[in-house]
């Protein structure tokens, strides 16, 4: 890539799997503090769990591209600090983004019009929503929620 923001191994390991967000020419830009780190270090983080960068790059794109739907979501999982956050936070800074929701009923309003639903460290109970409308939230389809 050799665009300043990644190593040239680091870009060449995602070429083609990666695009900018909506609007933006060309690579967006890092943060001003970040010099390019960031790609490095989440590449290192796949790496060091097994995982295909390749093969994590197009999958997170396909969802972002495709939209919620059926079998199209992505569950992290691992011990504290391991860096699962870090791999997927910028995704809150580039979409319209729904974080954790309140613990009310009406905790979950605006879930269905956000671009990522980000439910990090995330604990179901049926007091927040039932799971059969937690399932038809994710995967899309429609509900009323808070129930009427």
């Amino acid at each position: 890539m050799g665009d300043g923001h990644c190593s040239e191994d680091a870009g060449a390991t995602v070429e083609g799997s990666w695009r900018p967000p909506r609007g933006a020419e060309g690579h967006a830009p890092c943060a001003e503090w970040c010099e390019g780190h960031w790609l490095n270090l989440a590449i290192d983080i796949l790496q060091r769990n097994d995982i295909p960068v390749l093969i994590f790059a197009r999958a997170a794109w396909e969802l972002i591209e495709k939209g919620r739907g059926e079998y199209r979501n992505l569950l992290i999982t691992g011990p504290a600090n391991c860096g699962k956050t870090f791999i997927l936070l910028p995704l809150t800074v580039i979409y319209e983004t729904f974080g954790n929701p309140a613990t009310s009923t009406f905790g979950w309003v605006g879930a269905k019009a956000a671009e990522v639903i980000f439910l990090n460290d995330f604990r179901w109970n049926a007091k927040m929503i039932p799971w059969r409308d937690l399932l038809l939230l994710l995967e899309g389809g429609w509900y009323t929620y808070p129930p009427q």
